[in-house]
């Protein structure tokens, strides 16, 4: 029974009628039969007739008479479910009342950060993030409150730890491919070419492989091995914060590395200031550390130039230029 179902009040409550009518039949029914079983018989009403009726139906008139005590509780029991519901309907509303409250404030810094999303998008000087993003990016790394307990400033800590090391994983392929053939053992720029070729996969024989591998510049060889890396980590990424993802397989490869390095920028700018959130932080020190180890590739690799001369230098650009070695080594 609903708090606001039309109802006729404790007469449209089953049990109440069940409680005063069990009684009447079960009395009725063993009148009848004690009547039926002792031959009574009806009689004008007189002492007499009154001691046998008291007589013979004393058990009857007994059920008979706690109908009354028995639709009474019921009446009560019916008055408490009612009391019940009511404040069930009361809380209930409070509820959404206090949800809708919350929902609220989460749409007014829902805006506030829509309107610094902007600076920081203009300051960071971000490539591949846009204004327009702001919406799914705030609701992406702090969820809209769904009950009222909800809290509305705390940000998702498991996406925080999921973009956390997604960053840390680049960098530290990064940073180890960065000491190849200088801390490294003697052969692991050979090793880093093969590994090129492997992730290129676009089918040559043994020879021309080989010929590839002495012709590739060693900083070509870097930059296309990190970008598969990135490749690999970028889409789950881009998904996961909300953002356009940009793929190697379909944008210059200088693109590529700018969308990386604007989730790290935006990563390090919306993470809570809170010591809680020390252990996912990446110092300023070593974002310029990584900048410039990508730098410092590209000054010395012939993408650089293609790209300069060619802002659209794609993987296929890349696959070409391979190609066109082998057709002047074969000349």
């Amino acid at each position: 029974m609903g708090y606001n179902n039309k109802s006729s009040g404790v007469f449209s409550y089953k049990v109440f009628w069940f409680s005063l009518c069990a009684p009447v039949v079960i009395a009725v029914i063993l009148m009848l039969a004690i009547a039926h079983n002792d031959n009574l018989s009806l009689d004008w009403p007189s002492q007499y007739s009154l001691t046998i009726f008291l007589k013979y139906m004393e058990v009857p008139i007994w059920i008979f008479g706690s109908s009354i005590p028995f639709a009474t509780l019921a009446a009560a029991n019916y008055r408490a479910i009612q009391f019940q519901e009511n404040l069930d309907f009361q809380r209930r509303n409070l509820e959404r009342q206090e949800l809708e409250h919350v929902v609220d404030l989460y749409h007014k810094e829902l805006i506030l950060f829509k309107d610094k999303f902007e600076a920081v998008v203009h300051n960071g000087k971000f490539k591949c993030i846009r204004p327009e993003d702001a919406t799914i990016i705030y609701t992406r790394f702090f969820p809209k409150p769904k009950k009222a307990g909800d809290c509305i400033f705390k940000i998702d800590d498991v996406r925080v730890d999921y973009i956390y090391e997604i960053i840390k994983f680049v960098e530290k392929e990064a940073f180890l491919i960065e000491k190849y053939n200088e801390e490294i053992k003697v052969g692991s720029e050979l090793e880093l070419k093969c590994d090129l070729m492997k992730r290129l996969d676009i089918g040559l024989n043994q020879e021309e492989e080989r010929v590839i591998i002495n012709s590739l510049n060693i900083y070509d060889v870097k930059l296309m091995v990190l970008l598969f890396i990135i490749e690999e980590k970028l889409l789950s990424a881009c998904h996961s914060i909300g953002i356009k993802h940009h793929s190697i397989h379909y944008f210059p490869v200088v693109t590529v590395f700018e969308s990386f390095m604007d989730v790290v920028g935006l990563y390090c700018s919306i993470l809570p200031e809170d010591e809680g959130y020390n252990k996912y932080r990446i110092s300023d020190e070593r974002r310029v550390e990584f900048g410039d180890v990508i730098n410092h590739w590209l000054e010395y690799s012939s993408i650089q130039g293609n790209y300069s001369a060619n802002e659209g230098y794609t993987l296929n650009d890349f696959i070409n230029q391979l190609r066109i070695i082998l057709v002047k080594s074969n000349m």
